[in-house]
């Protein structure tokens, strides 16, 4: 599908990730992640991917829009699901983290983070009968 040149940022990165733990940044991350994006758009766990990089950071705005692109490639991820639900909770838009974590409950019923970050936003909304189920 790609040739060595073409993947070469994600080699790069996966290289450094092994042999320097401790000092591969986020921008680096990010770059090369962004850079492997534009060779290949299509691939929904790219997108998942980056958007973790940026909810690690606390870049939440980011992260969703990054979680936003993978989910309208592959509705079904685990992952863009259960951690865009859990950006909205950070940013307090209880009523947008909803669908997220009920489709990550979905996807996973053993999803322990989905039920507990499903459970909290119902709560802060005043739905304590549905956060209790």
């Amino acid at each position: 599908m790609f040739d060595r040149g073409q993947i070469a940022p994600a080699i790069v990165l996966n290289r450094a990730l092994r042999l320097f733990p401790s000092r591969v940044t986020a921008p680096m991350i990010t770059t090369a992640i962004s850079a492997t994006i534009r060779l290949a758009p299509e691939v929904a766990e790219l997108y998942t991917n980056l958007g973790l990089v940026y909810y690690l950071q606390g870049n939440n705005e980011q992260a969703i829009e990054q979680f936003d692109q993978a989910l309208k490639r592959k509705p079904d991820l685990l992952g863009a699901n259960l951690f865009e639900g859990m950006a909205y909770l950070r940013l307090s838009q209880y009523e947008k983290s909803i669908g997220p974590l009920k489709k990550a409950i979905a996807l996973n019923p053993q999803e322990r983070r989905a039920y507990l970050n499903l459970s909290v936003s119902l709560l802060e909304l005043g739905r304590d009968e549905e956060a209790l189920q």
